[in-house]
């Protein structure tokens, strides 16, 4: 039964490779097999790991044929039981590499349902993306593999029908269901998620496995999470409220659904995004079997953008020729100086908001000096994410309508904080200010959204990330880096390559053709 290395190995027009070999009446007699062909697919389309199973294939069966009948001695037993194993490792891949193909396939509908023209909404989604589907959309870029083709297909996922009373067993550790929830959570703490943020996930967590069992995680099924990605837009958003004591999620539904409210699209697409990555986190590492992940992949997705829109210019000249900034009618320092700060740093609101007068920081570079905001953590200060410290300066139009100046009178005043006025509301240093820009005085100036999209005030940092890309020319991920979005190399890590001097460079190129010398310098009433 002497053939070449490789003779074996036949790919179907599908681009499956099969092991096939042809065998002897009295081969297939020692081997339990029907001549003349034995055929068995490896369930993979990457050649490399179709030699290495068929040669596995083959060094089993060449042994059995050399002790005789399979179940003559206790190696060919063990001979047995190792051509069991190579089936259920082929029969794991091929679920495997399913997964990273759903999960490349949603990724990339998500990213083409988004406009050409919209550079930068396609951007942000593809800085957003998950380490999952990373993983994927790698994996499918290096195997040449077409997603058009799986996307025509109608049975490529493998239906809840196939899975309701089978649990696959593709793993190969077990673990209750909590003590996996609590080790993704401190995954993300030692990634420096914002604290808020991981408490809202350990929620979502916390609500999915009470739905599906506190089990051991090699038993969670397919069937379990599409049962409750069926519940989940049906409970109340209040579940915490004492009518509901004592009542399980389907009770509620069934007692009382349709005299509550339930939860909103954006709340179930991020419960949907925490549970999909925590089942992947687990898939990856053997917990999980990789089809049960998939009953989440493409649930509350949907190709209805309503993005928040940059300010054109004609936005600009009613925001800052309006009477507040004209006549000096501005009460708060907050509400004059954080506009101003938004559109011409980038910066989120809830970064402006909780700045300290130490942050406002000078650095001599090429005998000048550059004045610069230090966005970071320090003294309890959150950020969105680990990308989001940076230093960003401080333009020239700023320093022109008194920033500095501003800045010393509030040191002077004993104050720690940059804007004294601002109280914290649930966490959160920005409420106040996006409520009064969102509720007052956008609605002033007669700033109008248009249809479903909305201009409020994170529209000031779209409009800095649009002008640099648009009319200045900047590379996105130069932009990126200067904002603050979430921009990962290869290996994971964050990227901080602009110096000080470059940023400083990308900050004075602002221009949006707006006279701020007809703004009235700031005095407090």
């Amino acid at each position: 039964m002497t053939r070449r290395q490789g003779s074996y190995i036949t790919k179907t027009k599908h681009g499956v490779y099969y092991f096939q070999i042809r065998i002897s009446i009295s081969e297939a007699t020692k081997l339990g097999l029907k001549p003349p062909l034995f055929r068995k697919s490896l369930r993979t389309k990457n050649k490399g790991q179709a030699i290495h199973l068929a040669r596995r294939y083959w060094n089993t069966l060449e042994r059995k044929l050399m002790m005789g009948d399979k179940s003559s001695t206790d190696k060919s037993n063990n001979d047995y039981q190792e051509f069991l194993q190579i089936e259920e490792e082929s029969q794991h891949q091929e679920l495997y590499e399913a997964g990273l193909i759903r999960s490349a396939l949603s990724f990339t509908e998500r990213y083409n349902a988004i406009a050409e023209w919209d550079a930068l909404e396609r951007e942000h989604l593809w800085m957003s993306m998950t380490e999952a589907e990373r993983v994927a959309m790698e994996w499918v870029s290096s195997e040449g593999i077409d997603l058009s083709a799986y996307r025509a297909q109608t049975n490529m996922a493998v239906g809840s029908e196939r899975h309701d009373e089978t649990i696959q067993k593709n793993t190969n550790q077990t673990e209750l269901l909590s003590n996996l929830a609590e080790k993704h959570s401190a995954r993300l703490e030692r990634k420096g998620i914002n604290p808020r943020t991981i408490k809202l996930y350990r929620s979502y967590l916390k609500t999915f496995i009470e739905y599906v069992g506190d089990r051991q995680s090699c038993e969670l099924t397919y069937r379990d999470v599409e049962k409750f990605v069926e519940v989940l837009p049906k409970i109340p958003t209040n579940r915490n409220n004492g009518r509901y004591q004592g009542l399980s999620i389907d009770q509620i539904i069934e007692q009382q659904f349709g005299t509550y409210n339930t939860l909103a699209k954006n709340t179930l697409k991020e419960y949907a995004r925490t549970i999909r990555s925590f089942l992947q986190e687990f898939v990856k590492k053997g917990y999980i079997d990789p089809i049960s992940a998939t009953a989440i992949e493409k649930e509350f997705t949907t190709k209805e953008k309503n993005p928040y829109l940059p300010f054109d210019k004609s936005d600009l000249e009613k925001l800052f020729y309006s009477d507040e900034y004209l006549k000096g009618k501005h009460t708060k320092a907050s509400n004059y100086w954080a506009p101003l700060l938004a559109l011409f740093t980038g910066a989120r609101s809830n970064e402006i908001c909780q700045l300290l007068v130490s942050d406002i920081r000078h650095e001599k570079i090429d005998h000048r000096v550059v004045t610069y905001i230090d966005i970071n953590e320090e003294e309890d200060k959150e950020l969105k994410t680990p990308a989001a410290r940076r230093v960003v300066p401080i333009h020239s139009k700023l320093i022109e309508l008194g920033f500095l100046g501003y800045v010393e009178t509030v040191i002077n005043q004993g104050s720690n904080a940059l804007f004294p006025e601002i109280k914290v509301v649930n966490g959160k240093h920005n409420h106040a200010l996006g409520r009064w820009f969102r509720d007052t005085y956008k609605r002033k100036c007669g700033i109008e959204d248009i249809g479903k999209s909305k201009k409020v005030f994170h529209s000031f940092r779209h409009t800095a990330v649009q002008h640099l890309w648009d009319s200045q020319g900047y590379e996105l991920s130069r932009i990126g880096e200067l904002v603050g979005h979430t921009h990962t190399t290869i290996t994971g890590g964050y990227t901080h390559t602009l110096s000080l001097a470059k940023k400083a460079e990308m900050i004075e190129a602002m221009d949006y053709g707006i006279d701020f010398s007809r703004i009235r310098l700031w005095r407090p009433k």
